[in-house]
């Protein structure tokens, strides 16, 4: 070589080399994938933004004109953006050794949507799809797709669907966007259910609305639980076992699918909510039980301690927690105490206990046969119902009928109800699979009385005021009664406002 280029080639291979070592750091901060382009912010609290980045990089978010800075450590940051206010849009920037813009970021009303098939159930599969997808139209109304995944821990961040590249993107809500988010063929769309119940609850509080889905069919209560949640309440150490043998299988055979390991106590809250915390969330909607009907008992527990532990996770106190009571299933009820699915309803509406809760019955929205019943419009309006009063303080009728206590009068009893609205009243349903509703009944069905015998027999029931009551000539000394008491009730108790009844017993006697 000549002498002469020497020097110039020794300085542009250290050159070179320079710009290979620095070429990494750009675009090392990497916020997580809630933070994007269209997302929703949530209004009124303080907002955690974080992500990964090298170790010591300074991170500085500045959104609404404010600006946090903090220095990542162990490959992590988070910032928290004080109180924001509504509106939008605006630009959220996040930058280190890089820059990044995120465009049309809203800040208004964010809320969870998560269970299993019939909170999964897309806009497409609606009974009313035609209609209302091509107006699905609302610039206002974001959704985000967790895709469905396992994991047997605590995962950092949502997994990538390489078949939608729709999901772990905050979407605009279009007719094109709403029917490509789905999770599955069967399932076309973005959740119907949340979609309802969305768009309802940005039209009451004129704000944006978020919707982030986090849905998977046919899984248990336990799936969606954490494992600490698990192991505090010794009721559950089953699940822990079952968890461990789970585990050890996995070390020793290696991955198995999704749909293999949905029902692996943790799996779904390791994969599918854990990336979620912190994000700041008004509250959550909650559509599952079905996979735990066959084996009610404990229920309540579980789904409590579940609330509770997501609470915890998320630092935001006690937000509203609203879920849906399941809808009929089977064949329609024939014999006057079935039990059943009636015996999950029971332990979802002991759920009540918790503050903030709010549950949603779509027990006479059922169809028979068909698991995942097509009515979605009515269940969100419900749900929203029970969010305008628990998150949002509106004083209105947003439940049925719910039993509070019995009197025996003779050969009579006399229930009283809570949430009986502006009165009861015999009603029908808004919707049937068949799409033509029956004429309106004249008397009160799906009530069953019994005496110390147990023998279950059909009743007699009248509404008297704001009580209803129940007789029959077959028992003279009656001590209990039941309503909807199966899988698929055949009753129509209503308030007047519309709401369905909930199925109810005044016993505890244990099932046969």
């Amino acid at each position: 070589m000549n002498i002469f280029l020497k020097p110039f080639v020794k300085c542009a291979s250290v050159c070179v080399l320079l710009y290979a070592v620095a070429l990494p750091l750009r675009g090392a901060v990497k916020p997580s994938a809630l933070f994007g382009d269209n997302a929703v912010l949530q209004a009124g609290v303080d907002v955690p933004v974080w992500g990964t980045a090298r170790q010591g990089e300074v991170v500085t978010v500045e959104f609404q004109g404010r600006k946090k800075s903090v220095t990542a450590k162990d490959g992590k940051w988070m910032v928290h953006l004080r109180r924001l206010k509504p509106g939008g849009p605006f630009d959220l920037i996040i930058a280190g050794g890089d820059s990044l813009t995120f465009t049309n970021v809203l800040v208004g009303e964010v809320w969870l949507c998560s269970g299993q098939s019939n909170m999964e159930v897309g806009l497409g599969a609606a009974h009313n799809a035609k209609e209302e997808l091509p107006k699905a139209t609302y610039p206002n109304l974001r959704l985000f797709v967790v895709s469905q995944s396992t994991a047997f821990v605590p995962q950092d961040a949502v997994t990538p669907n390489p078949s939608n590249d729709l999901h772990g993107h905050w979407q605009i809500c279009t007719p094109e966007t709403i029917l490509k988010d789905g999770t599955w063929p069967a399932y076309p769309g973005f959740s119907a259910v949340a979609y309802f119940f969305g768009r309802e609850l940005q039209g009451t509080t004129g704000q944006p609305v978020g919707l982030i889905g986090s849905y998977f069919g046919g899984t248990l209560v336990s799936s969606w639980m954490s494992l600490d949640a698990l192991k505090k309440n010794p009721e559950f150490t089953h699940r822990i076992s079952e968890y461990e043998s789970a585990m050890a299988r996995f070390k020793s055979d290696g991955s198995r699918s999704n749909e293999e390991q949905k029902n692996i106590p943790s799996v779904l809250f390791n994969a599918m909510i854990q990336p979620l915390v912190p994000y700041a969330l008004k509250g959550v909607i909650w559509y599952q039980g079905e996979q735990n009907a066959a084996a009610p008992d404990g229920y309540a527990n579980a789904f409590k301690c579940m609330v509770t532990d997501w609470r915890r996770r998320w630092g935001l106190g006690d937000f509203p927690f609203l879920f849906v009571q399941i809808a009929g299933y089977h064949a329609p009820q024939t014999n006057a105490s079935e039990g059943g699915w009636a015996l999950l309803r029971e332990q979802q509406m002991k759920s009540l206990s918790l503050r903030k809760t709010g549950m949603a019955s779509a027990m006479d929205l059922g169809a028979p046969f068909d698991v995942h019943p097509r009515d979605k419009l009515d269940v969100g309006h419900r749900l929203a119902l029970a969010a305008k009063h628990v998150a949002y303080g509106q004083e209105l009728v947003y439940s049925g009928p719910i039993y509070d206590s019995m009197k025996i009068q003779g050969d009579k009893i006399r229930i009283s109800f809570r949430h009986v609205g502006g009165g009861l009243k015999v009603g029908l349903p808004p919707w049937t699979p068949s799409g033509k509703l029956p004429p309106t009944p004249t008397r009160l069905t799906g009530f069953a009385i019994a005496g110390a015998d147990r023998n279950w027999v059909w009743a007699d029931a009248f509404i008297e005021r704001d009580r209803v009551v129940v007789s029959s000539l077959q028992v003279r000394n009656p001590v209990a009664v039941r309503y909807g008491w199966a899988s698929f009730p055949v009753c129509n108790l209503y308030n007047a406002e519309g709401l369905p009844a909930s199925s109810f017993r005044t016993d505890d006697w244990r099932e046969p």
